[in-house]
């Protein structure tokens, strides 16, 4: 059993979790969203990877695995994500918890809603690919129109209002008068101003083979080597949200919300 599974195992109850409404609208389509993503994911890695399609992308997937090597959620069963509260609202932690995980969630939920009909069997998933580029490549204006087309517009922007925020590190020259978006400065070289101001800043290799130790490192290492700059936003206490689904053959619902604290277990809100 997995150390997060243990921690599930022996939890004790605490209050009943409070979500705002605006959230737990988010939570409800979050299940869904995760799904078409896992499979747009794979429609994109398929394309990029075929000669004389979308070349300019061809240097930020130099490293990406395989696409059959990416997993989907398919059968009927439960799966569960881990989210982390923030400042701004919810932040996606885990995009998908292993099946032992996963069943410790089921297990607990119905456990706290003793009345309600016991979920299926958690889903087998494949190791989900959390590599970091993913978040930049869902924030890519040319990219956009793929994954509405794919994700439909309303899963893509909520799994967006979760995914924590990236930038593919590429050194070629910002146009006079642009700014790099959400960043809102006209070049790297203005990076520290903004982590001075309180932003959390981090450097990870786009697919987490390494890590650069310097922003500088990282963009001369450019086409060779792509890097991502990840938004850190600080969680507002030591709590995480594991929500909870159940998959049928047509239709993804949201069961209900979990609350870890260290050994600590909040109530369920059933949906």
């Amino acid at each position: 059993m997995s150390d997060f599974a243990s921690s599930l195992s022996t939890a004790s109850v605490r209050p009943p979790l409070e979500i705002p409404k605006a959230q737990w609208r988010i939570l409800s389509s979050l299940g869904l969203g995760i799904e078409r993503f896992l499979h747009a994911r794979k429609v994109l890695l398929n394309r990029v990877a075929k000669p004389g399609r979308m070349d300019e992308w061809k240097p930020y997937f130099q490293e990406a695995p395989d696409a059959a090597k990416l997993g989907l959620l398919e059968g009927v069963g439960t799966f569960a994500v881990a989210l982390l509260p923030t400042a701004s609202g919810l932040s996606l932690a885990k995009l998908l918890l292993d099946e032992t995980a996963a069943a410790e969630v089921a297990a607990r939920w119905h456990e706290m809603n003793p009345g309600s009909k016991a979920p299926s069997a958690a889903l087998a998933v494949a190791s989900a690919d959390e590599a970091a580029i993913w978040p930049a490549l869902l924030r890519l204006k040319p990219l956009q129109s793929f994954w509405e087309l794919e994700m439909r517009s309303n899963h893509f922007n909520t799994l967006l209002s979760v995914m924590p925020d990236g930038w593919v590190l590429d050194p070629a020259p910002i146009p006079p008068g642009a700014v790099i978006p959400r960043l809102e400065i006209p070049d790297w070289d203005h990076l520290e101003a903004l982590t001075s101001k309180g932003r959390s800043l981090a450097l990870s290799g786009a697919w987490q083979t390494r890590t650069p130790t310097t922003l500088t490192d990282a963009l001369q290492s450019y086409p060779d080597q792509v890097n991502v700059l990840m938004e850190v936003s600080p969680a507002t206490s030591a709590d995480r949200i594991f929500a909870l689904y159940e998959k049928a053959e047509k239709r993804t619902d949201l069961l209900g919300a979990l609350l870890l604290n260290q050994s600590t277990l909040a109530k369920v809100i059933s949906a």
